[in-house]
């Protein structure tokens, strides 16, 4: 080996320890497909980049490009076409809840591995509270949770139960008495925590079989943040 092919390789060698140690480290692109964003009127096309971090929609049209990180999801809504989902999320730049309507351009058994990532990554953020929600505290079943029903204002109190076959919502007699639900987890499609003190349940109405029939609860806790351990009960109960 001559002089200069040996020189040329320390060379190589050096600048890859050192950028090991300095150089930032890229995160990995699992997908990027061809998609669109259904407008209030029209559409646009792009393409979203899904990455191990985050996702990003590279758009056509100026100012619609948006990066999303999986933390900032909100509700993943996907239709029975499997080609049409919607995505509710918050938009770090400003803080506020942005909802998009995309849909695959093509038919791939890809769009459906990526629908699945997107929903075992996503966990709903906190808005407003720097609450750390840590992960493998086990749940005593039952759990009971002193909450409120929200109805506009005129909200229900009662006690949400969770247990290993079902979510049961309890309330007193009156006004609220026709609000009280059993369901089973066969029912239970999604969780979200929209603040610590907030968040949303959604269920099949006739099961999984008709996916867009859905019915949407939204609680507030009485006595706190919702316990560390039912909010991650919850999360992986995500399909």
């Amino acid at each position: 080996m001559s002089q200069a092919m040996k020189s040329t390789m320390i060379l190589v060698t050096l600048t890859a320890v050192a950028c090991g140690l300095t150089c930032p480290v890229w995160a990995d692109v699992l997908w990027k497909v061809p998609i669109e964003r259904n407008l209030t009127i029209g559409e646009t096309r792009g393409d979203l980049i899904v990455r191990d971090d985050k996702m990003i929609f590279e758009s056509v049209k100026r100012g619609d490009d948006r990066v999303i990180e999986y933390d900032n999801i909100l509700e993943l809504d996907v239709k029975p076409s499997g080609y049409e989902f919607h995505l509710h999320f918050i938009n770090s730049a400003n803080g506020k809840k942005e909802k998009y309507v995309l849909k695959f351009t093509n038919d791939r058994p890809e769009n459906r591995d990526i629908l699945e990532y997107i929903r075992r990554r996503m966990v709903a953020p906190a808005v407003e509270s720097g609450q750390d929600y840590a992960t493998g505290e086990p749940v005593d079943f039952p759990f009971r949770i002193a909450v409120e029903l929200d109805l506009n204002g005129n909200n229900c109190i009662g006690t949400l139960v969770v247990r290993e076959d079902k979510i049961i919502f309890e309330t007193v007699g009156g006004r609220c008495a026709n609000r009280a639900f059993v369901r089973d987890w066969e029912e239970f499609k999604s969780y979200s925590r929209v603040k610590p003190d907030e968040f949303l349940l959604v269920f099949y109405k006739y099961g999984s079989t008709a996916p867009d029939k859905i019915t949407r609860v939204r609680f507030f806790t009485r006595q706190g943040p919702l316990p560390t351990a039912v909010h991650q009960y919850f999360s992986n109960r995500n399909r």
